[in-house]
């Protein structure tokens, strides 16, 4: 761990561009991750199961198997406890909502401007060149365009013709994609004193998605203001897991919602048994399928990051398409496992290609446009 806290993601520029301020990664920052380069191989070999089932106690086979997914490579819960422990790792303040609403104010001070609740439909692209999108028959044009929707179901769902190239082939054919079905509470006590996440085995196995669940996560967010009245506690719990086809299936039957109510209060009844004082105290429930996931990003399957295996090979996928000019690609499918330091990257590129590309400096400007 004290090893793998000092390995950095390199976040450099990319050749021939023009910029105001070069990045790259000091002969310091690469001689203290050297001590940690050796150790890769043995963790990649082998999956984050694998590696739990080194030790005897149960629980730690649980705990290490659990804490990233099973089929993950070792490699990747290394550094989750590196992050962890090093200090460096966490999470926005204000969840995804508040980041997302502080990026949307800093774009508006920018010169930027965002349409709310409009769904695209196509990427427009005329004689081999993207000149906008098309959004309920309209043409919204531009001189460029980023995609950020996930890569994956972008190069098959946004084109009147799907993306062929081969990096595009070996994108559909390599992901494994990572779903979830999300269970978020409100709850009438306080769980302040209890630890901000926790995990346990049930008395008996949760069902969801048709499969056993051996091990309940929650996060317990009673000490973040704002989650919750006060007096209240925001409980949330990510069962990972493919659950996509019998989500599908349950949509077409007319059960799906029947089932999200089912999981929900099993969800509720285990957590009671666990601990005593949330019983009968659930003001609130949500259930998030890989469905809501999809209908909201777009995205693969209602996927969020890939799962990076111990046969994945590390590789970045372009930020660009061979045959289709003025369109680039970002977001955390273009390298798993994706994340959003990954996906923070990729938006980088993008753009940095974008200036080249127009025969512009990459740079942030002095000072915002009036």
């Amino acid at each position: 761990m004290k090893r793998f806290a000092k390995l950095n993601m390199p976040v450099t520029d990319i050749k021939g561009l023009k910029t105001k301020k070069k990045s790259f990664m000091s002969l310091g920052t690469i001689l203290r991750m050297l001590p940690a380069l050796p150790k890769m191989p043995y963790y990649a070999r082998q999956s984050a199961k694998e590696y739990g089932m080194r030790y005897k106690s149960e629980l730690l086979q649980r705990l290490f198997e659990n804490i990233i997914g099973p089929d993950y490579s070792a490699t990747a819960l290394v550094f989750t406890f590196a992050t962890l422990a090093s200090g460096d790792g966490g999470y926005p303040e204000g969840g995804s909502l508040g980041m997302a609403l502080r990026m949307a104010k800093k774009f508006d001070i920018l010169g930027g401007k965002i349409r709310y609740g409009m769904r695209v439909n196509t990427v427009s692209v005329r004689n081999g060149i993207a000149d906008g999108v098309v959004v309920d028959g309209e043409l919204l044009q531009s001189e460029a365009v980023i995609v950020t929707r996930d890569t994956l179901s972008a190069i098959d769902d946004l084109f009147d013709f799907p993306i062929r190239e081969p990096w595009t082939e070996r994108m559909r054919k390599v992901t494994k994609p990572l779903l979830n079905t999300f269970i978020c509470l409100g709850i009438e006590v306080d769980l302040e004193g209890l630890p901000e996440k926790m995990g346990f085995v049930p008395m008996r196995p949760l069902m969801c998605g048709g499969k056993e669940e051996q091990v309940i996560k929650i996060c317990n967010y009673a000490g973040y203001e704002g989650y919750a009245p006060k007096g209240c506690t925001a409980v949330t719990s990510a069962i990972i897991g493919d659950t996509y086809d019998y989500s599908n299936a349950r949509k077409e039957d007319g059960t799906y919602e029947i089932e999200k109510e089912k999981l929900a209060k099993d969800f509720i009844k285990i957590l009671s048994e666990k601990l005593p004082q949330t019983a009968e105290k659930t003001a609130v429930w949500d259930v998030a399928t890989p469905l809501t996931y999809e209908r909201y990003l777009g995205s693969f399957k209602g996927s969020w990051m890939t799962v990076a295996t111990k046969e994945y090979k590390m590789e970045y996928y372009p930020s660009k398409p061979e045959n289709i000019r003025n369109l680039y690609f970002a977001g955390q499918r273009l390298r798993a496992p994706g994340g959003l330091p990954v996906a923070l990257d990729s938006g980088r590129r993008a753009v940095q290609f974008l200036c080249k590309d127009f025969g512009m400096v990459f740079g942030r400007s002095e000072k915002p446009p009036a």
